[in-house]
């Protein structure tokens, strides 16, 4: 909101440090009777709260001015704010809407001439109302007085002095209020600190009382102290040495139990390989980066072997006795065995696996050999079944074909007998004597008699 300064209409106003004197007699016993009530002023508030005396001013300031708007802002002596006090005639409920107006014009730095009357709008009807402003002053700090009527000729001369008058009794009433003030701050501390004094003289007693006691009892648990840490030092010292001998004992069994040690991150691949690589004939640097399927050459071969593998790794299981096919330094052909476990933190975060790994190509070339001799010994125990099946069907067949040539034989005697008109006793034994020559001879004419045989002759041709 701003605020706009307007030239008196009244040219016939006696400058600031001039009052012009009324020409009727009630007029007179009116200002006179204002001038000792501004007199008796500093009596009246004396003994009152440093907190209270804004208020009294600006209620002062509102009855002898009739004014409509009434401003004071004072800073505290004691530093814990400004005082900020308005009043606006017959509306109390409109408070904060004048002490923000009045703010506006209390914040303005320059200060307006004695001619000019400055302008801001009434709370409660926005109308114009005329406003003076005088600054309050006081040791070190400032504050600010603003008084605001709707009449035109606000602020007569009179008034302006009057004004003038009750906040010069302002200043000296907040000055005794603050000198009061801090009087009776500086009594309180004194009396209090006497009284700290004497507390402090009595905890002081008894705190030496205190403190040789704990003296006394500080000294015999530092004695007891030092014999338990004592004993704690010792016990720490075996700790550490079995810790040693435990370390050793790992480094050992993990040294016999596999060529060389290695870790990888969370995307598996190798971040450290123990220098036991190097045996092999391997730098370890050159696997630093690469992951273990980087450096096999049986991935191809046998994709669901390592399609397993990754799943188990993805899934941070540990893994045992996983064999895999590489190249060695010289490129032959090397088998190894690896083993891992994987590592969390703290906040159970993967950070990657920890493991060994050995040269298992004897014990992978042993058992492929050992798997080679186990199929030659089942395909030699197949060929000698089949071998023992033939001699077998071929005692059978023959034992089988002496029976069916001798029937073929006989079948083909009588068929030729039966073929005679009349068969005789002569043809009878024809017919005995050739049926032996045919069974001497192992073979019939008879047709029947050459299927049977085939089928006993087919076991032994497999």
């Amino acid at each position: 909101m701003e605020t706009t300064p307007e030239r008196s209409s009244s040219s016939l106003e006696p400058p600031d440090h001039v009052v012009a004197l009324p020409r009727d007699t009630a007029t007179l016993r009116s200002q006179l009777r204002d001038l000792i009530a501004i007199l008796a002023l500093p009596a009246v508030w004396s003994g009152r709260d440093l907190a209270d005396i804004p208020e009294a001013v600006l209620e002062v300031l509102s009855s002898m001015l009739r004014l409509d708007l009434a401003y004071i802002r004072a800073a505290d002596q004691t530093g814990s704010g400004p005082l900020e006090t308005v009043r606006v005639r017959g509306r109390p409920d409109l408070g904060s809407r004048g002490r923000e107006l009045a703010g506006l014009l209390a914040q303005e730095t320059t200060e307006p001439d004695a001619s000019q009357a400055l302008v801001l709008p009434d709370p409660a009807t926005g109308e114009p109302l005329r406003a003076t402003r005088i600054a309050l002053g006081l040791p070190g700090r400032t504050g600010v007085v603003i008084a605001a009527s709707r009449r035109s000729s606000f602020p007569t001369p009179f008034e302006r002095f009057l004004l003038q008058s009750i906040i010069t009794q302002a200043e000296v009433a907040l000055r005794n209020a603050a000198l009061m003030t801090a009087l009776h701050h500086a009594l309180d501390c004194e009396q209090v600190s006497r009284a700290d004094a004497e507390a402090a003289n009595r905890a002081k007693d008894l705190l030496n009382e205190e403190l040789e006691r704990r003296v006394v009892e500080r000294t015999r648990q530092l004695s007891l102290a030092n014999q338990e840490l004592r004993r704690e030092i010792a016990d720490r010292k075996r700790a550490e040495e079995a810790l040693r001998a435990s370390e050793q004992r790992f480094r050992d069994y993990a040294e016999t139990a596999s060529d060389w040690l290695w870790e990888t991150g969370p995307d598996h691949s190798f971040t450290r390989v123990s220098e036991e690589l190097t045996t092999r004939g391997i730098d370890p640097a050159s696997r630093i980066g690469g992951t273990r399927w980087d450096f096999a050459t049986d991935v191809e071969e046998e994709p669901e072997k390592w399609r397993l593998h990754i799943a188990t790794l993805e899934a941070h299981q540990p893994f045992r006795g996983f064999v895999y096919r590489a190249a060695g330094a010289d490129g032959s052909v090397v088998y190894i065995a690896t083993s891992g476990k994987p590592v969390f933190d703290a906040d159970a975060r993967f950070l990657g696996y920890r493991g060994v790994s050995s040269n298992v190509t004897a014990a992978v070339r042993a058992d492929q050999a050992e798997k080679a001799l186990h199929q030659a010994q089942a395909e030699l125990a197949r060929v000698t079944r089949v071998t023992t099946l033939g001699e077998l069907a071929a005692s059978i067949a023959h034992e089988v074909n002496q029976p069916l040539a001798a029937i073929g034989a006989d079948a083909n005697a009588c068929l030729h007998w039966l073929a005679t008109d009349r068969p005789s006793r002569q043809c009878s034994g024809g017919a005995h004597r050739h049926r032996e020559g045919r069974r001497a001879r192992g073979s019939g004419d008879h047709p029947d008699s050459h299927p049977a045989g085939a089928d006993i002759g087919r076991p032994r041709a497999m």
